[in-house]
């Protein structure tokens, strides 16, 4: 995994992926796998959520444990419970974040 300009490349033995960053909606970690979300396609990575933070700019922020927001793509907040929030992005896309963490996205 290397930034080139403004996107990340991944690449594995087969091929190499360009993702502009500003198209990322968020990334998930599930497993020993990182999810990359856009609007319109799903990227696996097997890289850290902590490596891959390094590479974005402080509009993404570490809402929860396993997910990594672009608050700048952010289109509605639900509350869930006392402790958990849903992010939506879309009609599909959904990542959690952190009830205390509200208060950093919107600021």
């Amino acid at each position: 995994m290397n930034k080139y300009g403004n996107s990340i490349l991944l690449h594995d033995s087969m091929k190499i992926v360009f993702i502009d960053i500003n198209d990322i909606l968020f990334l998930e970690k599930l497993g020993n796998d990182t999810y990359i979300h856009t609007a319109d396609k799903t990227v696996k990575a097997s890289v850290s959520l902590k490596n891959i933070h390094t590479l974005l700019s402080p509009d993404f922020v570490r809402s929860h444990r396993s997910f990594i927001i672009n608050k700048r793509r952010i289109v509605e907040i639900q509350f869930m419970n006392a402790s958990c929030c849903e992010v939506l992005f879309g009609e599909q896309k959904k990542a959690l974040i952190k009830k205390e963490k509200v208060n950093e996205i919107i600021t």
